[in-house]
């Protein structure tokens, strides 16, 4: 079986990442958190796993979860996560990681709100 989007989200590779997640495995935590983020709308859990991940020092996991936390607004969070990987003085330390993330996460679909396509078909910003 292979463990893709939708065998994730109906629980059909629940058996082997519980496993994984059980054994500390980063990777099995990157998957999670991205999968917990994007797909299943439970983005506290996601961070959690991404955090584990980029923790465990795995790269995507670091670069992920340091953007995520830059945007969210967590500045000292993003960027201590960030200057980890050293980006200063070797970009490709992000970049390379950054474009394999980019690219895997190019068919996610993300619902944005009514107010977000109205501000983009007019360009006016409205603010609640």
């Amino acid at each position: 079986m292979s463990c893709r989007a939708s065998n994730w989200i109906s629980g059909e590779c629940s058996t082997v990442i519980d496993k994984c997640l059980a054994q500390y495995n980063i990777k099995a935590h990157y998957i999670e958190g991205i999968m917990q983020f994007l797909y299943l709308d439970n983005p506290n859990d996601g961070l959690l796993h991404l955090h584990k991940s980029a923790d465990g020092v795995y790269v995507s996991g670091s670069v992920i979860y340091g953007v995520l936390m830059l945007f969210l607004g967590h500045m000292y969070e993003g960027k201590k996560y960030l200057d980890f990987l050293e980006w200063k003085t070797n970009i490709n330390r992000i970049n390379k990681p950054w474009s394999r993330i980019k690219k895997s996460l190019r068919r996610v679909n993300i619902m944005l709100p009514k107010e977000h396509n109205e501000t983009r078909v007019t360009g006016k910003l409205t603010c609640q």
